[in-house]
């Protein structure tokens, strides 16, 4: 998986806004356009994809096209 660290924007139904992420190898923390934290993890690749998720917001989140796109379970879509 290609590593996550830095920022992010994000769109959302709220609006669009900036988000971060650091990457430490296995843990992940996200922060998302409210600058409301969470802990998460990195899950399996089918070799074109990965799941990530937020655990302290229960989300799971899809990374595409080589790391630059993450899709969110609710709507939210971050990018670089």
């Amino acid at each position: 998986m290609p590593n996550l660290s830095g920022t992010w924007r994000v769109t959302s139904s709220a609006g669009p806004g900036t988000g971060s992420i650091t990457d430490r190898e296995e843990s992940l923390t996200f922060v998302n356009e409210n600058k409301e934290s969470a802990s998460g993890d990195k899950k399996g690749s089918n070799g074109q994809a990965w799941e990530i998720y937020a655990t302290d917001w229960k989300l799971k989140g899809v990374v595409t096209d080589s790391g630059k796109v993450i899709r969110w379970d609710n709507n939210t879509t971050w990018y670089r």
